[in-house]
């Protein structure tokens, strides 16, 4: 285990905002990585192709921000 790595596990133990800031941004950390990797494989024409079958409706109030 790196140092980091003791340090983020302690300071974990001691400090639960921390925690729980830490869990909520390194998973926003991984999913952004995520989503730039498929990026760069991604084809815009295809994506472009794709959203043009979608319909142009409004949303329900449900799925509103």
């Amino acid at each position: 285990m790196t140092d980091l790595e003791k340090y983020i596990t302690k300071r974990k133990k001691t400090d639960k905002d921390f925690a729980k800031g830490y869990e909520e941004g390194f998973e926003n950390f991984k999913t952004n990585k995520i989503f730039a990797e498929r990026a760069e494989k991604g084809d815009w024409e295809k994506a472009r192709e794709f959203l043009a079958k979608v319909p142009d409706i409004e949303a329900e109030d449900y799925d509103k921000l």
